[in-house]
């Protein structure tokens, strides 16, 4: 009985002791850990420190870095209006270096800025510089097309009041002339003299038809050819004369025609003469010598 009871003590002790020893490990580790807690948060605070600490060095004002981070949203607005400008300025200068290597003449650049000034009044737009010259062909084609339609104009009412004043006439009356002035007066294409060798062609418009007749077809061949045959001269003009037939209302083009003093030979005369009038209506001037 003795030695059990004396068994069952040291069993007890030892259950003690053993409870002690695992209280006091985890006072160990607790202790521990708060000593490791303590020490991380005393190296974020030198970190935290040294980092403020630098601030002054790298801001060099840390309110004014503050002050910009409040006005973040306004100086935004002003880096876009900076830019705006910046992008005008490159505008001007490319507009400058251009006129530079092109040694713009004063007087054109004026009426440029004049032409620009009036044509963005009556558009009620700006012109931006990749569409200047776009906008300024479309101008000028349109022009060209006004000022067509206008000559149009006045050749129908220049043929109206052709077609009064001779219709009156006994002698009978063919088609209009494809050309004629305000008044009515016909307005002649060519100057065709008849010579022995075959025709010799020179102009006979008005300087204000220059233009038009320089885009007939056939027209500067036919001048520029010289002395001709006749074959040669009909296979050139008809595409003019093809023209005066679809013409709306179909007229014919008008000619001054002429005899040179050498040509004695009157049925040469005569055919040359009639070739001629199959593709144009004429002034006769053939009573006239040339030369």
């Amino acid at each position: 009985m003795l030695r059990k009871g004396t068994n069952d003590t040291v069993f007890q002790l030892s259950l003690t002791e053993l409870a002690f020893v695992l209280t006091f490990m985890v006072l160990l580790l607790i202790g521990s850990k708060f000593l490791l807690v303590d020490k991380d948060a005393a190296a974020c605070e030198q970190e935290k420190n040294r980092c403020y600490a630098q601030l002054p060095v790298v801001l060099g004002d840390p309110q004014e870095a503050i002050d910009t981070l409040v006005n973040a949203p306004k100086l935004k607005a002003e880096n876009t209006e900076l830019k705006a400008a910046l992008a005008e300025k490159e505008a001007r200068l490319k507009a400058i270096e251009k006129l530079e290597v092109q040694g713009a003449d004063p007087v054109r650049t004026a009426k440029a800025l004049e032409f620009l000034k009036g044509y963005e009044q009556t558009a009620r737009q700006e012109i931006a510089p990749e569409r200047a010259v776009e906008e300024g062909k479309k101008v000028a084609d349109t022009a060209k097309k006004t000022a067509g339609l206008e000559k149009e104009l006045e050749n129908c009412r220049g043929q109206l009041k052709h077609c009064v004043t001779v219709t009156g006439a006994p002698k009978g009356y063919g088609h209009p002339p494809c050309w004629t002035d305000a008044a009515g007066r016909i307005e002649y294409l060519f100057e065709v003299e008849i010579r022995s060798e075959g025709v010799r062609v020179t102009p006979a418009w008005p300087i204000h038809r220059e233009e038009y007749a320089e885009a007939l077809p056939g027209a500067k061949a036919a001048i520029q050819a010289g002395v001709q045959s006749l074959e040669k001269f009909r296979d050139t003009t008809r595409g003019i004369f093809d023209l005066s037939r679809r013409a709306n209302p179909e007229c014919r083009y008008y000619v001054i025609l002429k005899r040179h003093p050498a040509l004695t030979d009157l049925d040469q005369f005569n055919t040359t003469r009639l070739g001629v009038e199959d593709f144009f209506y004429k002034l006769d001037r053939t009573g006239v010598a040339t030369r």
